[in-house]
């Protein structure tokens, strides 16, 4: 199974080196260092305000237009929206 994350708005900022004060903090330091062992980049809205505020990212990113990202997600079989 190949797998792409894709992340926009908000959500972007669950990459970001802290997450003490999160909700449930304990799970992005427990599953998010998984992102790293995959060796792919996450996928990130290209040109999001939160980029910003992300500092150094726990997984690598690639940026990604939402024209870019509507292509991937057509060629894929299935596709989970949260």
């Amino acid at each position: 199974v190949e797998v792409s994350l894709y992340l926009r708005w908000p959500a972007i900022l669950s990459l970001a080196e802290y997450s003490d004060d999160w909700v449930d903090e304990d799970n992005f330091g427990r599953y998010l260092p998984i992102l790293r062992e995959w060796g792919r980049p996450v996928y990130v809205q290209a040109g999001a305000a939160e980029l910003a505020e992300l500092g150094e990212p726990l997984a690598p990113i690639e940026e990604l237009p939402d024209a870019a990202w509507a292509r991937l997600a057509a060629q894929s079989t299935h596709v989970l929206r949260f």
